[in-house]
């Protein structure tokens, strides 16, 4: 991994990931980054055509995940905590830039709602409900990579968060440009 160019034209505002299993940055979950009700994940990400992990909970298993799938298209799952598999959104192959274009990239689940939904650049792109679960958010967190999954990101990825709750379009359209510094 080594710094990289990141959405706003900052030189080292990236991280880039090189596609293979040693490529990937770990977050020790500490309890601080379970959510178990409700989630937002976002994340400013290009995409160099591989599949891979933009956020994963769980570095050796399945738990909440947003992943790059192709060239064209983003999924994310909302595991349960018991480790069952929710139905998997996945966006429809991209009409715009996804493919070697900055795109802000993000997720949420409504734990009250038990609605999913997946947002590129500030847009709903996918919307199910799930019903109520608790989330898979007690592991902790890999950007990049995970063990024992031979699909590694492979691009460039800036500025993630988590968030507690649910944002709606509108909140992650304002949370789009909170890393970036103001010009001088």
């Amino acid at each position: 991994m080594k710094n990289a160019p990141g959405p706003d034209g900052t030189p080292d505002g990236a991280t880039e990931f090189s596609g293979k299993p040693y490529s990937y940055i770990k977050f020790p979950n500490d309890g601080k980054l379970d959510t178990r009700e409700s989630i937002t994940i976002l994340a400013w990400v290009k995409n160099k055509g591989k599949s891979g992990p933009v956020v994963h909970y769980n570095e050796r298993g399945w738990g909440v995940h947003l992943w790059v799938e192709d060239r064209y298209r983003l999924s994310v799952r909302f595991v349960r905590r018991n480790g069952k598999f929710t139905k998997k959104l996945i966006s429809p192959r991209s009409k715009g830039p996804f493919y070697r274009a900055w795109n802000f990239v993000g997720a949420a689940y409504n734990g009250r709602t038990g609605i999913a939904t997946l947002f590129v650049n500030g847009n709903i792109v996918a919307r199910i409900r799930i019903g109520r679960v608790r989330l898979a958010t007690r592991r902790n967190i890999r950007v990049g990579a995970i063990i024992g999954d031979r699909r590694y990101f492979k691009g460039a990825i800036a500025c993630v968060h988590i968030f507690r709750k649910a944002l709606n379009a509108y909140q992650i359209r304002k949370k789009a440009k909170i890393c970036f510094k103001p010009s001088k």
